[in-house]
């Protein structure tokens, strides 16, 4: 999912104009990353983009403390208690993106957090996102007018402006969802929502 997550930014990045300086490899359960980080600093970049999970946290702490001037960018797997108790809580100003963020205040995730909370401690992004795939299914159900296999995957490939938790949702054909994203920002240490980004 990472490489993936890596693949699209540099295919995106260098479509409008931008240059990769150098792809960096590493081994998911290290924590030093002190050659890495060394390396980057040699090479200067603008943006450094850790697609990352957990040891995320580790790489971009340790990249911040060798000073390391670029803007630091992630993707959803940032979004998690483990990257912020890895590195993540100490840095001073990042983005990354998720499918969902508390302080995103609109009707339908106002509705799921309050009902939520009335059972659970805390809402989780992949509550969230299970919650979206169980309606978006349901409703799917609903427009086939029968529990039949052809005819759910039919109305599920139809899905156009379903309106989940996470935002409207349209289904692109392949399988895969067309829907908006949040970019948040850590300003020392602390998450707040930057931009909602709209397809």
């Amino acid at each position: 999912y990472s490489l993936g997550l890596a693949e699209a930014f540099k295919t995106e990045f260098e479509r409008q104009g931008g240059k990769i300086l150098a792809e960096l490899e590493y081994e998911q359960e290290d924590a030093d990353f002190s050659a890495l980080v060394a390396r980057l600093k040699e090479l200067d970049p603008d943006v450094f983009f850790v697609p990352g999970h957990d040891e995320s946290g580790h790489i971009v702490k340790q990249a911040q403390d060798v000073g390391l001037r670029a803007v630091l960018l992630g993707g959803d797997g940032w979004n998690g208690r483990d990257f912020f108790t890895k590195g993540g809580q100490e840095l001073k100003k990042a983005y990354y993106t998720a499918n969902w963020a508390w302080d995103v205040d609109t009707p339908a995730s106002t509705r799921f957090v309050e009902a939520y909370l009335k059972v659970y401690p805390e809402v989780t992004e992949f509550a969230v996102l299970a919650y979206d795939a169980f309606t978006l299914l349901a409703d799917a159900i609903r427009r086939a007018g029968a529990p039949d296999r052809k005819l759910v995957r039919d109305a599920l490939a139809a899905t156009r402006d379903f309106e989940g938790v996470t935002g409207r949702i349209t289904m692109a054909g392949k399988g895969d969802p067309v829907k908006s994203a949040v970019v948040l920002t850590i300003t020392d240490g602390k998450v707040s929502t930057y931009r909602v980004a709209s397809p």
